[in-house]
């Protein structure tokens, strides 16, 4: 730039000692000299090629949704743009923009162009598959026609949308009902109920069994025969395989079964760190689906006899009183059969929660009863558990802010009937449902 500066100076200067010889000789030859360098001058004041200046994507759309990196419900056949701040080099866009499958298989796809080539408008060939995952790919090998860089490559998620054709004959809500029921029943297998990896564990060569889950059974068992969707005499036999394999083979730590147990050895898995033996909260689920199940099969006949017999052995043999640690009058939920002090959790079964039934078949039990006292100081906490607010404009009897899980109010009451149900902390009916 110095240098152009200093040949302007130059040719100033050779102009004015120009024109004083023409004033002076009136010299044609000089004036044609005069243009010469003057038109020399102005070539080397010619504008430079530009310089390539990088580029941004700006915004993007998928269908009618904009600028979301994580899309979904997303139709089958979507219109993407992405828009840019410069035009686009069209040869760069193949291999730089890319529809593709979750597994990096890129997709077919039309590409257009709108907005001064600024805008690039990609449509997959064929459509999506439904409920699938996709990415759109945009890479920093992108130019733009200035031959400028992409400054921000990005990467687009869509998730298609589900296939709501209907797939099978529309039935009435009862015989769906019916259907699950006896479908999830199937799903089970032959008793006890079989898991394998349930929730976060894998464990590949054990059969699991949630001790909760054999109780649930019970109950399932029965109105599936009542409305003779699965034969009473297999039913019967399914839960008498289940009752003698708890009988006679399940772990059980003073009558108390812990959370998880393997459903060929009967051996304990922990659920948990020190969580190893007995859990009294799922031996109480356990029990009280086992008590629904004898007095259903009320009759005098050998095979309904000695099921209620092993029922009774299973519930008679719970220690509740026990669960006490060391006659507290507050039951204890967990108990340690590894560490040396069995009770390290310190889990005191306290109200209001989904344990109610805990106490009940504690206080009812014909053989290791707790007194009342347990129930008042350890689940009540005499009256600690009590809310007495209203939300939304009905008044919540116990509990925390806002009820809590709704499981609260479920799995108690599968074996205890709120209605009518009443202590000096609660009417359980107003508790459990809503009243107008």
């Amino acid at each position: 730039m110095g240098g152009g500066k200093l040949a302007c100076e130059f040719c100033r200067h050779l102009y004015m000692v120009i024109r004083f010889e023409i004033v002076s000789r009136k010299t044609i030859t000089i004036i044609a000299g005069v243009v010469v360098t003057m038109h020399s001058c102005s070539k080397s004041e010619e504008t430079p090629a530009p310089i390539p200046i990088n580029f941004h994507l700006n915004t993007w759309s998928v269908g009618n949704v904009p600028k979301q990196i994580t899309n979904y419900n997303v139709a089958k056949s979507p219109l993407i743009h992405l828009r840019f701040d410069a035009a686009i080099n069209k040869a760069t866009v193949p291999a730089s923009v890319i529809l593709k499958e979750n597994n990096g298989s890129p997709v077919s796809s039309n590409i257009s162009y709108a907005d001064a080539d600024s805008t690039i408008i990609l449509e997959p060939v064929s459509p999506l598959k439904y409920l699938s995952k996709y990415k759109v790919s945009i890479g920093n090998q992108l130019k733009s026609t200035n031959g400028g860089n992409l400054v921000n490559p990005t990467e687009i998620s869509l998730t298609t949308t589900i296939d709501s054709s209907r797939k099978f004959p529309i039935i009435t809500e009862e015989a769906l009902l019916d259907t699950v029921q006896k479908e999830r029943l199937n799903f089970s297998g032959t008793w006890p109920i079989q898991l394998v990896g349930w929730q976060e564990k894998e464990i590949p060569t054990q059969t699991l069994i949630q001790l909760a889950a054999p109780g649930l059974g019970s109950w399932l068992l029965l109105p599936l025969s009542i409305v003779t969707l699965f034969p009473a005499p297999e039913g019967l036999a399914r839960l008498q395989a289940m009752v003698s394999f708890l009988k006679d083979t399940a772990e059980t730590f003073h009558g108390a079964y812990p959370h998880w147990l393997n459903g060929t050895t009967g051996k304990t898995i922990p659920f948990s760190l020190n969580d190893d033996g007995a859990d009294l909260v799922e031996t109480s689920y356990l029990v009280q689906g086992l008590l629904t199940a004898r007095q259903y099969f009320d009759g005098a006949v050998a095979v309904e006899t000695d099921l209620r017999n092993d029922i009774n052995t299973i519930v008679n043999r719970v220690e509740w009183d026990w669960f006490r640690k060391n006659n507290e009058d507050v039951l204890y939920w967990h108990w340690s059969a590894t560490n040396s002090n069995g009770w390290i959790m310190n889990m005191q079964i306290k109200g209001w929660n989904e344990s109610l039934i805990s106490y009940v078949l504690a206080a009812s039990s014909a053989t290791h009863a707790v007194p009342k006292i347990a129930y008042d100081n350890g689940w009540a906490s005499n009256g600690g558990m009590k809310n007495g607010k209203s939300y939304y404009g009905y008044q919540l009897p116990l509990g925390p802010e806002f009820g809590g899980p709704l499981f609260f109010s479920h799995y108690s009451f599968l074996g205890i009937n709120p209605v009518s149900l009443t202590d000096s902390y609660a009417n359980y009916e107003i508790q459990t449902k809503i009243i107008p």
